[in-house]
């Protein structure tokens, strides 16, 4: 966001100093609220084509699910670009890791990630 101001500086100033002159903010709130609809526009187009690895994929998962099981079907809702095998094959490198702990055998497995401090 910071960035996207820096680069329109002049604009935002502009549009600071017509609030103070007319005593009207309007202006301005519209300048930032379009800079906030621009932030995540950016920020996909400047992360697109960038390849998350499965560590990068669990840690994700990690933030989203916290201490809630969770089974691989919801894992790959929230990942919405992986494949059920990769989805799979993830899951299974955090078993390995150490990460997540299972429950139940193939289509009704759950997943848990175990607390960090352990």
């Amino acid at each position: 966001m910071e960035h996207l101001i820096r680069e329109q500086q002049q604009v935002y100033y502009d549009a600071l100093a017509t609030g103070d002159d007319t005593g009207d903010c309007s202006v301005f709130v519209a300048f930032i609220l379009t800079q906030i609809a621009k932030a995540p526009k950016q920020l996909i187009e400047e992360t697109r084509g960038v390849t998350l690895t499965a560590e990068n994929r669990l840690g994700i998962a990690r933030i989203a699910f916290g201490d809630k099981p969770f089974s691989r079907k919801e894992y790959q809702n929230l990942l919405k670009t992986i494949s059920p095998a990769t989805a799979s094959r993830d899951l299974h490198r955090g078993v390995k890791m150490g990460l997540l702990r299972r429950s139940g055998d193939k289509r009704t497995s759950m997943y848990q990630f175990k607390p960090i401090n352990n």
